[in-house]
């Protein structure tokens, strides 16, 4: 049983082209992550009892649509346009802590 799953590890690693210690994580994953036909749930699944959410899983399709360039970057310019300027703070009084440092009594 084992030697079966060290030759599929095997087969797995050698599909890559990569180093075999880059590529191990991602095949792991991937044995883990696969249906075994005649249990029908995977590795994990049997484990934890939960099916294993993929990396690729973890990102929603976007709701919004594509704007055109052109349009994005009109309304770009219209919301700064509605920018107003603040005033700068004025920083012209010297720390209290110079004009101790400054006496010697």
């Amino acid at each position: 049983m084992v030697e079966r799953l060290h030759r599929t590890l095997k087969q797995a690693i050698r599909c890559h082209d990569t180093k075999w210690t880059e590529s191990l994580p991602v095949v792991l994953l991937g044995l883990r992550a696969c249906i075994k036909g005649d249990l029908n749930a995977s590795c994990t699944e049997m484990v934890f009892g939960k099916i294993i959410v993929l990396p690729g899983e973890f990102f929603e399709p976007s709701s919004q649509t594509l704007t055109d360039p052109s349009e994005f970057l009109l309304r770009l310019r219209e919301t700064f346009r509605t920018f107003k300027p603040t005033p700068a703070s004025c920083h012209s009084s010297k720390p209290a802590l110079m004009s101790l440092l400054g006496s010697r009594d």
